[in-house]
């Protein structure tokens, strides 16, 4: 597992100056301690090193989604479990969405067990990548296009998508500047991409 940790750059602007703010653990039974650092030239916050591409596809099946952990204020945690709490909080994001594009055909990249699509209302075409085996297929709805792999795999067509939602996602990738590039070319000229990504400065952060 050694072998598998990565020194990176920064990958908005390609420079390795940073400065160390703080050293969480790895994933369940993982003895690994992982640093966060902060770019002095672009202020990106990332982690580094990092595990390898292969390992960070590896962490997001069955276990990732199902394994009870209990969060730093000693509350039981399960993703699945929490279904109906995340569909809630997806609906603020569908609101922000609503101000831009209220219809149309819409790509949830990093889809993870797709609460985001179930919680969208409206006259959408809806589309689902993720490169979890587990989550792709824990999502029944016959109405949403699945695609298992990533997203260069799926081929999408140039200008393909009115929307594209990418929750907490950006964040976890390694090829930042790729998918970035990838993204551009299948969203329409007048299309709109919603982020959602954590933010250190908040409370929940600093306390958890």
């Amino acid at each position: 597992m050694a072998n598998s940790i990565i020194n990176a750059s920064c990958q908005l602007c390609k420079n390795d100056k940073t400065v160390p703010l703080y050293t969480i653990d790895g994933m369940y039974d993982d003895p690994r301690k992982f640093n966060v650092v902060q770019c002095l030239d672009c202020s990106l916050i990332y982690i580094n090193p990092r595990c390898s591409k292969q390992e960070n596809v590896e962490l997001y099946e069955e276990k990732y989604f199902t394994a009870n952990t209990l969060d730093p204020s000693g509350n039981n945690r399960c993703v699945i479990s929490e279904k109906e709490s995340k569909i809630r909080d997806h609906k603020i994001d569908c609101e922000h969405l609503k101000k831009h594009k209220k219809s149309g055909r819409i790509l949830d990249f990093g889809s993870g067990l797709g609460f985001f699509l179930d919680a969208l209302e409206g006259n959408w075409e809806k589309h689902a990548v993720d490169t979890s085996s587990f989550a792709i297929n824990y999502i029944q709805n016959l109405t949403v296009e699945k695609f298992r792999g990533t997203l260069f795999e799926a081929q999408y067509k140039d200008k393909y998508f009115d929307a594209i939602y990418i929750g907490n996602t950006l964040d976890r990738l390694v090829n930042m500047d790729e998918v970035l590039t990838e993204l551009e070319r299948i969203l329409m000229d007048d299309g709109v991409i919603l982020v959602y990504t954590p933010n250190i400065n908040s409370l929940c952060a600093k306390d958890f």
